[in-house]
């Protein structure tokens, strides 16, 4: 089972933390960001959590964009709390990692 592991963005300040409340979290193999478990916001309608990770594209002009050999995948699934997410991509990493392949960046 590969271990993923997780790092909170900086919480904001001032005015800005009113509004983005929550941090973002990055998600991590091995110390290689692929992805980002994304806070709510003042915009977001149901107030949920949600997972975006950075995959591979298939063929390079895929998403009408043949500058970047890779695309964001953004899940369906939404969550209450950021630990449900954590929890959900954790248990999910695996599968996922056979149906696409990662981009990872260094930190």
């Amino acid at each position: 089972m590969t271990k993923v592991t997780f790092k909170k963005h900086p919480a904001m300040t001032g005015l800005a933390g009113i509004g983005y409340s929550h941090q973002n979290v990055d998600m991590k193999i091995k110390k290689k960001k692929f992805g980002e478990i994304v806070a709510p916001t003042w915009q977001t309608e149901d107030n949920r959590w949600y997972i975006s990770i950075k995959v591979v594209k298939k063929q390079i002009d895929e998403d009408g964009n043949p500058n970047c050999k890779w695309k964001w995948v953004h899940f369906k699934q939404r969550f209450v709390k950021e630990e449900h997410a954590r929890e959900w991509i954790q248990e999910y990493i695996d599968e996922l990692m056979k149906k696409y392949i990662l981009q990872f960046e260094e930190d």
